[in-house]
């Protein structure tokens, strides 16, 4: 039983610890649309959109779609998102994205990988165009085939204090799972007595 409730103890801390802020992140709301700002025949573009304060909050997402390669652990695209606001505001978000694994070498080369980054929120307090403007820093390693601009609506800010919780949860449970393995000592056994009587 003690087994159990751990193992449920340790699937619960993970939800919260990695699946939670990753849900909230990536489908909370409703999506605004998606506009390529990259192709290798165009190059960069600004994206210009109309976002309305029924809208707010709304999530910026960025989605990089790399050329089939074989990637390193140490391979980077790093770019600069510049966030032109209506009332005049300007904020720029460095953008990182990186494998998560190296792929083996025997690895096919036929699919397209897709990484995603987050450049935050966006409150908007009246009716106007913002613009979305790109460009690259430094040399990247991963090569880009693509790039899109993806904005929901109406998106969860996700409760920070959770995801600590989520880890306190996963190691309480890991600790009691393990401990539940552990070889339990007999009992120690008296020792039979020696019955006298006649043979």
């Amino acid at each position: 039983m003690i087994r159990i409730l751990s193992l449920l103890l340790l699937l619960a801390g993970l939800a919260a610890a990695v699946g939670y802020p990753w849900a909230v992140e990536n489908f909370s709301g409703n999506e605004l649309g998606t506009i390529r700002v990259y192709d290798r025949d165009n190059g960069f573009k600004a994206a210009r959109v109309i976002i309305s304060p029924v809208d707010a909050p709304v999530r910026v997402l960025v989605d990089l779609t790399a050329m089939p390669q074989r990637v390193l652990p140490s391979d980077r695209a790093i770019l600069d998102l510049t966030i032109a606001g209506v009332d005049g505001s300007k904020r720029t978000e460095r953008l990182e994205f990186a494998p998560t694994q190296a792929n083996r070498e025997d690895a096919s080369l036929s699919s397209d990988q897709v990484y995603r980054a987050s450049a935050g929120m966006i409150e908007p307090r009246i009716t106007g165009e913002y613009t979305f403007t790109f460009a690259p820093v430094g040399d990247p390693t991963v090569e880009m085939k693509a790039l899109d601009l993806v904005l929901r609506g109406n998106a969860l800010a996700w409760d920070r204090r959770i995801q600590p919780a989520g880890f306190i949860a996963m190691a309480l449970g890991f600790i009691g799972f393990v401990l539940t393995f552990r070889s339990r000592t007999p009992a120690p056994r008296e020792p039979q007595r020696r019955r006298w009587g006649r043979d």
